[in-house]
């Protein structure tokens, strides 16, 4: 199976805690951070997008990981629209 749905599955299996979350997703930025087309940077919004909406966002509106995480998807956000409008 491809280690990536083998990590989300994990993730999904302890709860989509945020800490989780954003270790996975520092992990996926730093391998395409070498290649960094509109194709791994749509596909890590994607990843984001999956993220924050799997997190329960009033259990944790106080985690510090869980902020981290949005923040970083907002970059993301706008890196791709001004770079791919």
């Amino acid at each position: 199976m491809d280690p990536e749905i083998t990590a989300i599955q994990k993730i999904q299996s302890n709860g989509n805690r945020p800490e989780e979350w954003l270790e996975f997703l520092a992990l996926q930025r730093s391998k395409a951070t070498a290649g960094l087309t509109e194709e791994t940077c749509r596909h890590l919004l994607y990843l984001y997008e999956r993220a924050v909406s799997q997190i329960p966002a009033e259990e944790n509106k106080k985690n510090f990981s869980y902020a981290q995480l949005l923040v970083d998807f907002a970059k993301l956000q706008m890196l791709v629209s001004l770079s791919y409008g």
